[in-house]
């Protein structure tokens, strides 16, 4: 029923009241915690434990419930001292420690590689190849689910609040973590298009094509996401696919692909749940909450005037003289 979901006009009424009925008192103080950042994000790969992202988890490990509170009394979900800086955080260095852990998990830069091993690029962008060649997945073999539970903990405080979390997840990831229907043809092609074209080429082909173009290559095998090869069946790797085979064989391939990283998503959902109600995750489609983490992809010049301040000429005119 989701795709309805637009049609709704009262759904954002009941968004916000569900969001205020879920929300606790804010406590007497704001976390104060310490971030060495003076590594270069190139080199936090060789050593992770200097990421920013878990110096803040350890920092804030046990005070995880600040992401619910009512924004009105603050402003950030934390207050960050950067060793090495004279810095007085007034929201600033907050936003710099969001941006910075951000920049870890989904590096800007092609020439930096994955700093932390929680999120990868698609193979798509390896093989340059497809749609979305700038997104990020789940690793397939990284089983540190608390810290992807941590990561949807973070989601779930930029959908509550003014912040924001540039994520670059491709549409497949956004729809498993708000539980839309997700197919292999339609959305899996946006994380690896060769496998995709690969399956369909392989159910249409005559026997003979089949075949000449694959012979005794083709096994009850595949490569996943993270460059690992799995078994499809028992001993798979060592059965050859027959022609007579082959719809089992790519239905396999698909079930393998979709589900590589499954876990790693429900541990991230589950963290996004623990400070947004489920019942409001039920109420959102998947560009819903991919705008409402990362913001709006595309700013309008109407956007950027309701941002900007308007000084009084005196200030303006005490300012240039300054100069």
């Amino acid at each position: 029923m989701r795709f309805l979901l637009p049609l709704c006009n009262q759904r954002w009424r009941l968004v916000q009241e569900l969001l205020h009925t879920a929300e606790l008192w804010a406590p007497d103080y704001m976390p104060v915690i310490m971030v060495d950042r003076r590594v270069p994000l190139i080199e936090r790969h060789a050593e992770s434990r200097n990421s920013v992202f878990l110096q803040v988890y350890h920092e804030l490990r046990g005070e995880k419930a600040h992401f619910r509170w009512n924004k009105r009394k603050y402003g950030q979900w934390w207050e960050v001292k950067f060793v090495g800086e004279g810095i007085i955080d007034q929201g600033g260095g907050f936003r710099d420690s969001l941006a910075e852990l951000v920049d870890e998990l989904c590096p800007p830069e092609e020439r930096i590689p994955e700093i932390l091993p929680y999120l990868i690029r698609t193979p798509n962008h390896k093989e340059k190849t497809g749609d979305f060649l700038d997104c990020f997945i789940p690793n397939p073999s990284c089983d540190t689910l608390h810290l992807f539970h941590w990561l949807g903990v973070l989601m779930g405080g930029a959908y509550r609040s003014d912040e924001s979390l540039t994520l670059a997840f491709p549409p497949f990831v956004w729809k498993l973590i708000v539980g839309e229907h997700v197919t292999w043809a339609k959305d899996y092609v946006a994380i690896d298009e060769a496998a995709v074209h690969i399956t369909g080429e392989l159910e249409v082909q005559d026997e003979a094509s089949y075949l000449s173009s694959y012979g005794n290559e083709c096994t009850f095998s595949t490569v996943l996401s993270d460059g690992r090869r799995v078994e499809l069946l028992p001993g798979g790797e060592g059965r050859v696919v027959r022609s007579e085979e082959r719809q089992e064989y790519t239905s396999l391939v698909r079930k393998a692909r979709m589900t590589e990283f499954t876990k790693q998503v429900q541990a991230i959902r589950e963290g996004l749940m623990s400070v947004i109600p489920e019942s409001v995750l039920c109420l959102l489609t998947w560009t819903n909450l991919a705008r409402g983490v990362c913001g709006d992809r595309e700013i309008s010049v109407a956007q950027l005037k309701s941002a900007c301040k308007c000084f009084p000429l005196v200030i303006i005119d005490k300012l240039l003289r300054f100069i």
